[in-house]
């Protein structure tokens, strides 16, 4: 099989999505470019053409780490996905049949792997293609607030949310930041209260942050108390589909003022007919804040597969640990 041209598709897949609007934000190429700024990272795309027109495509992040390759999401990539033309398929039958085919196209075309682990988004309903090629799944949720109108989305809050944002009223102005440094600042100094350190570095939040606002593609917004001080913060990206919350920090003694914050974005984006998405978590108290706003639980897939050589790596760290 000839060798697959990862520069060509790369360049052709950048010329398709200045045309084509109905790319996600995760899967835009000035967004993968910004996320793989750190050293090491990279992305690549397969795509699959008929007669010449690209019919899917599929970014993923590329890397190679110690000796072993990865196919991953880049830093703050959180879902990707494999972007389908279905043409003129309305059956189930038809719609189903062509997804196998794809699938099993990209995975032939996959460049060689230790370990492919991609979350991806809630589009795929389906993994069953990817079971029968010997990838394995696991299912995680994240909360999200479908577009409805306001005073529903309000009357459906949990009692406590709507006496907390109640309360914000009149104590916190919501403003726009369009300083980086202020935001990373707060968010910097929030980390340090809680006696940890950013995960990322000020060069990968620069990146995605100036990537964005110059695609128009993000929002940060911050609570201010009543002498002017900022108090909470929330980095939002989005496309014309969906808004997803990717940085958030808060003072614990301003109470109410994330929720406001929250309460603010669910406005402007359900009003636009976007979704709200929390970017969720799995973790106990980040969840049960997030269903607080009766948010749905939306499911979505962690598709994995590993090298036999991969796979006793991770052996023999286990053995290591017990001894």
């Amino acid at each position: 099989m000839e060798k697959y041209n990862f520069e060509q598709a790369k360049k052709e897949y950048r010329e398709f999505c200045i045309e084509n609007t109905s790319v996600g934000i995760f899967l835009q190429p000035w967004y993968l470019d910004a996320a793989c700024i750190d050293k090491g990272d990279n992305w690549e795309v397969i795509l699959i053409k008929n007669d010449g027109k690209i019919i899917a495509a599929f970014p993923f992040g590329y890397k190679k780490q110690k000796g072993f390759r990865y196919i991953y999401n880049p830093f703050q990539v959180c879902r990707l996905d494999i972007w389908i033309d279905y043409g003129n398929r309305e059956s189930k039958y038809k719609k189903f049949s062509y997804y196998e085919e794809i699938v099993k196209k990209v995975v032939e075309l996959l460049p060689p792997y230790d370990r492919f682990q991609i979350a991806f988004s809630y589009k795929m309903k389906n993994w069953m293609p990817f079971y029968q090629l010997g990838f394995t799944q696991t299912t995680r949720y994240s909360q999200v607030i479908y577009p409805e109108k306001q005073e529903v989305i309000w009357n459906n809050l949990q009692k406590y949310r709507r006496k907390e944002i109640k309360n914000a009223i009149g104590t916190y102005t919501v403003k726009e930041i369009n300083s980086s440094d202020v935001f990373y600042i707060f968010f910097e100094q929030y980390y340090k209260k809680k006696g940890e350190d950013v995960s990322f570095s000020r060069i990968q939040f620069e990146a995605l942050y100036q990537a964005a606002k110059k695609n128009n593609a993000v929002i940060v917004t911050g609570a201010y108390s009543e002498n002017g001080t900022l108090v909470a913060e929330l980095f939002t990206i989005y496309d014309k589909e969906r808004s997803y919350t990717l940085f958030v920090a808060f003072d614990n003694d301003s109470a109410g003022a994330r929720a406001f914050l929250d309460w603010y974005g669910i406005c402007k984006f359900v009003n636009q007919e976007i979704t709200y998405d929390f970017e969720g978590s799995m973790i106990s108290g980040v969840a049960e804040y997030n269903r607080r706003y009766n948010a749905e639980m939306e499911p979505y897939f962690v598709i994995s597969k590993e090298s036999r050589r991969y796979k006793i790596l991770i052996k023999i760290k286990e053995l290591l640990k017990l001894i």
